[in-house]
Parts: C-alpha cells; structure tokens; sequence
C-alpha cells in the first residue's frame, strides 16, 4: 500500500483507511504489534530454533482471534 511511517504509523492509517477494529503485523524476528482502537500491544520475539515456519502465521492468527473473542486485553493475547 506504500504508506509512510513506522510500523505503528502504518497499521493505524490501514485500520482508519477500511474501517477495521484490529490490526496485526507480524514481524518475524522483531515481534508483533497488534492494534485496535483504544489499545496497542507491541511484543518482542522470543528466540527459538526455527526448524519450520509454516503454520506460524495461522496459529497466530488463532490465537489472537481467540483472545479477542474472550476479551483479553491485547497485551494479555
């Protein structure tokens, strides 16, 4: 989409550009940042052996969306 700024930045001006309640980036090695309205939760990596990545992105997304279906704080998923 090339919009401008930092990771935060960015996700703030996507979520106000469609109208979205959440926004997760996911950023590898550097952690993850998730988004909503009210709340932003910015968490590090914690080094692991990578031995395969796939499924990695699904998992999170499961894991999130479940959280958000029980109310946890972002910080808390």
């Amino acid at each position: 989409l090339n919009i401008p700024g930092t990771d935060t930045q960015s996700a703030r001006r996507i979520m106000d550009l469609f109208d979205l309640r959440y926004v997760a980036l996911t950023r590898g090695a550097q952690g993850a940042v998730l988004l909503s309205r009210d709340e932003i939760s910015i968490e590090a990596a914690h080094p692991v052996d990578v031995v395969d990545s796939v499924g990695a992105g699904d998992a999170y997304t499961a894991a999130m969306t479940l959280g958000i279906l029980r109310g946890l704080s972002l910080s808390e998923i």
